[in-house]
């Protein structure tokens, strides 16, 4: 077994000496003998004995009583030697929890329990003050916020993340009641909730917060939270407080609602393309009768004249316009292969302002705003050109009053991450360079719930209108590997953007 290490603190000689005899004897290792305090912080401090024993009138400025408090702090138990028994001395030495008290004269028979009790005792609470730094250190150290609280719900701890998360600090919460700390209320109704700690006290068990509670911090600020408390219960099964565990729900929050859109998308999109799948085989079966109507009628009109021939053109000119029609929900469809190649962005925009300039009103102004100096995309030519002619029809369209400006520009970004919804786009994008085309109008502009659906099949808000028009562009955009987006406020015009995979431009480089 261990040899247990005592100090002895005595300024008489002969008694020192004694002890010293005894307590070798006794099979204790006796470190040093020191008079006075000084004497004796320098020998524990040289030393670390695990017990001191200690007269209470020593040498020097200080006593005993004043040295046990500094043995203390260096976690070196003492047992009290006096023959000063008064209850003045007596007060004072309680007060710092000594291990025994052994009075003058001693027998070694007295000494010798008081001494094992003293070690037994110092052992127990040195366990017990690791156990202690462990469970502060860990609480301390979790994410979760605890707070504790005594039997009469009077805050007695709050960790790091507790003073972070309520804004009190533990110096200042320190006896007041919980309730005060933890105020908590709907996050719609803003109804305060009832004490969740005398719920669990009251109780006698955990209590669990429902989703959507808020905790109201000191500065009157609000956190979405996930909350549970539960009693603490003495070993006769007496609550004595509770522990309440408090997370930060913002996290929790932002990926459900980020969960929500992703499946709101998910719903989106097959919906979308039920639709599509639905009008690409209505429009190639339409396509297919529309074929044969023009080839009949293209014979019939061989031998037709008068009234019949001018039926006959009328009949092959609506059959023209439903084959323009059916051809609409095709690309709006995703159907056919698509054939692509470096496409000049530049002359593409001059070539459509040119004919959008003919057919719009005289009080509309259409402008380019940022040159496309040899930027290329890569594209169906004759897809690039429908896309930029339905845009520019519809911002002219969108004039109220005929009167207004259609402005566009063009630029080149890079995707430096593949991301669904990548700047505001409904298509996943690969990384990569882009030549991005906006046509924008400063006209009335739309409401939200009207933003949400104008690239869906068959929705106008146009009298004549039959809703193919930015379902098509959509469908011609993703089939050639681009995206494209609307931002709109009502009052505040409207701004189409496309992102369209870019070519190398004719210096050998891509745009920047």
């Amino acid at each position: 077994m261990q040899t247990r290490r005592v100090m002895i603190v005595e300024d008489e000689a002969i008694v020192a000496e004694d002890l010293r005899m005894c307590l070798g004897q006794m099979g204790y290792e006796v470190v040093g003998v020191a008079d006075s305090a000084v004497a004796a912080e320098r020998l524990a401090k040289s030393c670390n004995p695990e017990l001191a024993l200690l007269d209470i009138r020593i040498k020097g400025e200080r006593d005993g009583i004043e040295l046990a408090a500094r043995l203390q702090e260096q976690r070196i138990g003492f047992v009290y030697l006096t023959s000063h028994a008064d209850e003045a001395t007596l007060g004072r030495a309680r007060h710092t929890e000594p291990l025994g008290y052994v009075l003058k004269p001693f027998h070694a028979r007295e000494l010798h329990p008081v001494l094992e009790m003293a070690f037994h005792r110092h052992a127990a609470e040195q366990r017990l003050r690791s156990m202690e730094n462990w469970l502060a250190t860990t609480l301390r150290s979790i994410g979760d916020a605890v707070i504790v609280t005594d039997a009469a719900r009077r805050v007695t701890y709050l960790n790091p993340a507790a003073e972070r998360v309520t804004g009190w600090k533990l110096s200042e919460a320190l006896g007041i009641p919980s309730a005060d700390v933890l105020r908590l209320v709907q996050d719609v109704s803003h109804q305060a909730l009832d004490d969740v700690v005398a719920r669990a006290m009251q109780g006698e068990a955990t209590v669990y917060l429902e989703p959507g509670v808020e905790l109201v911090r000191r500065d009157g600020t609000r956190l979405p939270i996930d909350d549970s408390a539960a009693p603490i219960k003495d070993d006769d099964g007496a609550v004595t407080g509770a522990v309440v565990v408090i997370q930060d729900g913002t996290e929790r929050l932002r990926q459900l609602q980020e969960q929500g859109e992703v499946q709101q998308r998910l719903e989106e999109a097959r919906r979308l393309h039920g639709m599509g799948v639905l009008a690409g085989g209505l429009a190639h079966d339409l396509n297919n009768i529309l074929t044969t109507i023009l080839g009949e009628v293209g014979l019939a009109q061989g031998d037709a004249t008068g009234p019949l021939r001018e039926r006959l053109d009328e009949i092959e000119a609506q059959a023209m316009t439903a084959g323009s029609l059916c051809r609409s929900l095709l690309s709006g469809a995703g159907a056919g292969p698509v054939e692509r190649v470096a496409v000049d962005v530049g002359e593409v925009v001059q070539a459509c302002l040119g004919r959008a300039r003919q057919l719009a009103p005289h009080g509309v102004a259409l402008e380019v705003l940022s040159e496309a100096h040899g930027l290329q995309v890569l594209a169906n030519p004759t897809h690039l050109v429908q896309v930029l002619q339905n845009l520019l029809q519809n911002a002219v369209e969108a004039l109220a009053g005929g009167t207004g400006t259609v402005v566009v520009r063009t630029g080149t970004t890079r995707l430096p991450t593949r991301a669904p919804g990548a700047a505001g786009f409904d298509l996943e994008l690969p990384v990569g360079e882009y030549v991005w085309i906006e046509v924008a109008d400063d006209g009335p502009g739309m409401a939200d719930a009207v933003l949400r659906r104008i690239f869906d099949p068959f929705f106008t808000t146009k009298v004549q209108g039959r809703g193919l028009g930015l379902a098509s562009v959509r469908g011609i955009v993703r089939r050639n590997g681009a995206a494209i987006s609307a931002a709109s406020e009502e009052g505040h015009g409207t701004v189409f953007r496309i992102l369209w995979p870019a070519a190398s431009r004719r210096d050998g480089s891509v745009g920047s």
